[in-house]
């Protein structure tokens, strides 16, 4: 059996070599779908654990978010204490300073103005 035949109108292909031509290019195209199929199931895979990635990022970013929040809120709290403090000791200082003036008067009274002799 003869898979090349030639006459004088040209080269004649026989059957079997056909069957054997065709098998493998059906074979190639079968190993190239399976290798695509597997990659096409790889990525798949690799996207979905992104996308729980993805979900798990964006739960914590909102709970630290809203810590941040709180936060925010309890340095609020802190610097308004602070600005009351500093208007209650402005304010004690000042009235220090009038009971200085008051007492420093009342010693000018008290006291006895020294006589020239």
């Amino acid at each position: 059996m003869t898979l090349l035949k030639q006459d004088d109108s040209g080269y004649w292909v026989s059957g079997p070599l056909v069957g054997v031509v065709l098998a493998a290019i059906f074979g190639l195209f079968t190993v190239i779908y399976q290798f695509q199929n597997d990659h096409l199931w790889q990525d798949g895979n690799e996207i979905s654990e992104l996308k729980t990635t993805t979900v798990n990022l964006n739960n914590q970013i909102a709970r630290i978010e809203g810590q941040l929040g709180t936060l925010g809120t309890t340095l609020n709290t802190i610097s308004t204490s602070i600005t009351n403090l500093k208007d209650s000791n402005d304010a004690l200082n000042r009235q220090v300073d009038a009971l200085q003036k008051q007492v420093a008067g009342l010693d000018l009274m008290l006291r006895p103005m020294p006589t020239s002799r």
